[in-house]
């Protein structure tokens, strides 16, 4: 009876290694990619909140003047009536312009961010699958040196370029 999988000790260690490996690599790009990029995003989330903030304040100051001339348009003749009309009605395109102002800000800065996020992701995506095809090699050539002599070695690989050709990476 032949074995297709031959389990020995060393076999065993190898892969032993490689899942040490694979764990420390994840850890240290954890450390390298991942904390940074939080620390990022949490600067990036924390600057458009205090945009919105100020927003927020410059529609309270504007609803606040709004108050103001209220007030003064009930105590005042006509003529005065109307001049303070007008400058209500300034006041309230202002504050019209100031709100939309700040949400188009907001909305281009989260636009922005996405954008970035998108990029990141797209890029810290090729770049693991990068590293998953150096480690994939690695393990490949040293389980080919061990257990296959040169005239299969040769064959393994012409196989393996002929197979490659008609693989494309799913996105």
């Amino acid at each position: 009876m032949s074995k297709l999988i031959v389990i020995d000790i060393v076999l065993l260690q190898e892969i032993g290694v490689q899942l040490f490996n694979a764990l420390l690599l994840f850890f240290i790009l954890t450390k390298i990619l991942y904390n940074p990029v939080s620390k990022f995003m949490d600067k990036r989330k924390n600057s458009i909140d205090s945009q919105i903030n100020e927003a927020t304040k410059a529609k309270e100051e504007a609803l606040k003047i709004k108050e103001e001339y209220e007030e003064k348009l009930n105590g005042i003749k006509k003529e005065a009536d109307i001049i303070l009309s007008e400058a209500r009605t300034k006041a309230i395109e202002n504050e019209d312009v100031i709100i939309k102002k700040a949400k188009d800000e907001a909305q281009e800065i989260k636009k922005r961010l996405q954008t970035d996020m998108d990029m990141f992701v797209e890029q810290t995506k090729d770049d693991i699958k990068k590293e998953i095809v150096n480690v994939s090699t690695l393990m490949t050539k040293k389980i080919i040196n061990i257990s296959i002599d040169e005239d299969k070695h040769r064959q393994l690989i012409e196989e393996s370029i002929a197979e490659i050709g008609d693989v494309k990476w799913l996105a």
